[in-house]
């Protein structure tokens, strides 16, 4: 059987098509390479320009996408501050800070107190030099606290009330005079009535521990011996 010149020709052309060149145009859009070569160009001359710029910054860079703990520098750093308080209740604190590098005029002492949730923004300004101070007055909650100052930011702190001593136990002697010709006796009712001439010595047991008491009788004050360990006064 003869194939028809219909047929014949199709198959021409079919085997001229499988045979030609392969036209990469009509499968990659070199344009689309183009433009992303020019952004990729782009990209490297910006790195390398703010790496000349701030070469110690792209190093860190580099180093936190590894996986490593390192903090920024900063234009200004702190150097100190005042840390953690004890305080009494009702009493003032004051919140100082060194920097050292930039330091502006003022800085931002953030406080949260017990039972807030929110931080509170108060500003901290500076007193001298490299030095800035912030006071908080008649304090009658614990409260924490961090400063920022600059572009730096410090740890957080806690402001402590400091619970009231209370006495846990006490005891009274009471030393007669000579010619009454009584032995001293111990007594635990701070409402006495005794003799003229009788020698009176308090021992009072406090918790938590203090560092002074002063005891006043009449228009009279004196200050009682505190143990070493702060828990017992004479």
């Amino acid at each position: 059987a003869r194939a028809s010149p219909e047929l014949l020709g199709a198959m021409r052309k079919q085997a001229i098509s499988l045979t030609r060149p392969l036209d990469f145009t009509e499968v990659v859009d070199f344009g689309q390479l183009k433009r992303l070569g020019l952004v990729s160009l782009v990209s490297i001359a910006f790195f390398l320009a703010i790496n000349s710029r701030w070469e110690v910054h792209m190093q860190l860079l580099f180093q936190r996408l590894l996986g490593q703990d390192i903090e920024y520098p900063t234009d200004t750093t702190i150097i100190s501050t005042s840390g953690n308080f004890i305080i009494k209740s009702e009493d003032s604190v004051k919140i100082e800070v060194e920097v050292k590098g930039k330091n502006p005029e003022q800085g931002i002492l953030f406080v949260l107190d017990d039972g807030e949730d929110d931080w509170t923004e108060l500003e901290i300004e500076r007193v001298h030099g490299k030095s800035y101070a912030r006071e908080r007055t008649e304090v009658i909650k614990n409260f924490r606290y961090k400063v920022k100052i600059g572009d730096d930011l410090s740890d957080e702190y806690t402001v402590s009330i400091s619970p009231k001593p209370e006495p846990i136990s006490k005891t009274i002697t009471l030393s007669y005079a000579d010619y009454l010709e009584r032995k001293d006796t111990v007594e635990e009712s701070l409402k006495l009535t005794v003799p003229a001439d009788t020698t009176i010595k308090w021992s009072l047991r406090c918790e938590p521990a203090i560092r002074a008491l002063k005891v006043t009788i009449g228009e009279t004050s004196i200050m009682a011996d505190i143990s070493g360990n702060g828990t017992q006064a004479v």
